[in-house]
């Protein structure tokens, strides 16, 4: 690694680690079952809190659908008092259940709103933001693809810092937002392909890596995760070999971790593609599985462990 490189990669740790005193480590007992913060409404719940705004949405009648959440807004104001819960509730629900059923542009339409009803109901230190603030940024990158919001980066650093401070920098949560910043951080967008320009998110994903291995949940396969971000991150920007290497290492652990590594497959095969390696894609398959077609995604990031 060259001097710009370490440079890169120490500036991008100092960055994400908290200069304060180090964050409290979660108190879940090894082994344990992780529950999540974003389960606190779960989807059948948010389509529950829209139903009306949303069947409205899925005819086509956009303007009747905001309309219908208006209202619903002015009742719940009427009988909570501005800026309450309640109300970050409907406009998240609104915008997540939208996008979950396919209105994805609709759905961004909405970002703007959710983020401000969350912030005034629960504060912009509080993990409900961050989840808001990780959420969004994950459907925009499922939404757009490489074209994500110049503020993505800004805003899983905020929830990342969020989450470190409240939850411990080995907290799943934490993690996950940690990997989504070190996948977008590699983007072309971002890098423009180039090697020395993704070094801060190699050391991004490098450090989810390492924060993963820690985790002592029953269940638990972020680390894998990581390690497949990670190895997309290198073909991405030019790397094949390390890319090829970790991605291997990956599928080493899941076997040491009884899992299935090989479902991340399509993925980094895809990334593979993308970056113009089609024959070490299908020498890779192949190593792997032969003949057998694997099928390709239409994107190559995996699917977020976050909601929506």
């Amino acid at each position: 690694m060259s001097r710009l490189q370490k440079t890169l990669c120490a500036a991008t740790v100092a960055l994400l680690v908290p200069a304060a005193a180090p964050a409290a480590e979660p108190t879940l007992p090894p082994g344990a079952v992780f529950h999540e913060t974003k389960l606190r409404l779960s989807p059948e719940e948010m389509e529950k809190l829209v139903v009306r705004p949303l069947r409205l949405a899925e005819e086509g009648d956009m303007a009747g659908a905001d309309s219908a959440l208006a209202r619903l807004l002015a009742e719940t104001d009427r009988r909570q008092g501005p800026g309450s819960i309640e109300a970050a509730d409907l406009v998240t629900a609104f915008m997540i259940t939208l996008f979950n059923t396919g209105l994805r542009q609709e759905a961004m339409t909405y970002r703007v709103r959710a983020l401000d009803a969350v912030r005034r109901a629960w504060g912009s230190d509080h993990l409900e933001y961050a989840l808001v603030l990780n959420d969004l940024v994950v459907m925009d990158r499922k939404a757009n693809g490489d074209a994500v919001g110049a503020g993505a980066e800004e805003a899983l650093l905020e929830a990342y810092r969020i989450r470190s401070e409240r939850l411990g920098e080995t907290h799943p949560e934490t993690i996950a937002t940690l990997i989504y910043l070190g996948d977008i951080q590699s983007l072309k967008s971002r890098t423009g392909g180039e090697f020395t320009k993704a070094a801060p998110a190699f050391a991004t994903l490098q450090k989810a890596v390492v924060d993963a291995d820690r985790v002592d949940i029953r269940g638990y396969t972020d680390n894998l995760w990581a390690r497949t971000v990670l190895a997309q991150a290198f073909v991405r920007n030019g790397a094949l070999q390390p890319g090829l290497q970790t991605f291997r290492k990956m599928l080493e652990k899941a076997q040491t971790q009884g899992v299935d590594g090989a479902s991340d497959l399509p993925f980094f095969l895809d990334t593979l593609e993308e970056a113009g390696f089609k024959k070490e894609a299908e020498e890779l398959a192949r190593s792997l599985f032969g003949d057998v077609e694997v099928p390709m995604r239409p994107h190559s990031s995996p699917a977020p462990v976050a909601s929506p």
